[in-house]
């Protein structure tokens, strides 16, 4: 097992003390670059070293391999709950599940493999079929751990009872877990009445329009001129044309 961190220790360990206190879900916040995964695997092999199964909930295929492969690295058995997934064994003690093929299986799932605990990961992206096996697992009386950099999406509060604060970016900075950033905001766009998804987030499309704007793009140019001219870059573009239009103001 992994040597945890201190705030990674103490944040298990206040935890386990909210399942004990009869906080059925749970959220854990942890800035990113805190070992979020990492908290989960500790989660994960305590259940594992008393005999009972784990599961770990993502909601993008993207994500089933990396969160196995990890725990796999970690010394766990796991298996996959995800379509027709090659690794797909219910026998493993660790069974990593899309949210949509969890929820089309759960009531199967949930009577034979008896889950002692089940982590959500990226819980402020909370669809309907999360909300579902949230209050089946309150009625069952299996312990929901969400794990979140940003729990910060209205109505959490309604499936979540308690949230435990890992650390925040700032105590990373300054524990030396993560570089010191100076950050710049020359020019903010006007964002008012961008269409969002149901998850919260801003839509691609909707946001690429704003984003997109002659002036925002020639700003991120400029001020790139004028604060890191000469220095290994990485720029994010809200969607693949976006990102074109900054190469071609770039070039």
């Amino acid at each position: 097992m992994q040597t945890l961190r201190s705030y990674q220790q103490n944040a298990l360990n206040e935890l386990r003390k909210g399942i004990k206190d009869g906080m059925q879900a749970q959220v854990l916040m942890l800035a990113t670059g805190g070992g979020k995964t990492t908290v989960a695997s500790a989660i994960k092999q305590g259940a594992v070293s008393k005999g009972k199964r784990a599961f770990f909930i993502v909601d993008s295929l993207e994500l089933v391999d990396q969160a196995a492969n990890r725990f796999m690295q970690d010394g766990m058995q796991v298996g996959v709950i995800q379509g027709n997934h090659m690794m797909t064994d219910y026998s493993k003690p660790v069974q990593v599940a899309t949210i949509q093929t969890l929820r089309n299986r759960w009531d199967e799932i949930a009577d034979c493999l008896k889950p002692a605990v089940i982590v959500i990961d990226e819980c402020h992206v909370l669809h309907s079929k999360h909300e579902e096996i949230i209050a089946e697992c309150k009625e069952r009386g299996i312990p929901v751990i969400g794990l979140s950099a940003t729990p910060f999406r209205k109505g959490l509060g309604k499936h979540f009872d308690s949230m435990v604060v890992g650390a925040t970016t700032a105590d990373l900075i300054r524990d030396g877990y993560l570089c010191p950033a100076t950050c710049y905001a020359p020019y903010i766009p006007d964002l008012k009445g961008v269409k969002t998804t149901s998850s919260g987030d801003w839509a691609d499309e909707a946001l690429a329009e704003v984003m997109g704007d002659a002036k925002l793009v020639g700003d991120v140019v400029d001020q790139w001129l004028k604060l890191a001219e000469g220095r290994q870059t990485i720029v994010f573009g809200s969607t693949v044309a976006h990102s074109r239009a900054l190469c071609d103001a770039f070039t």
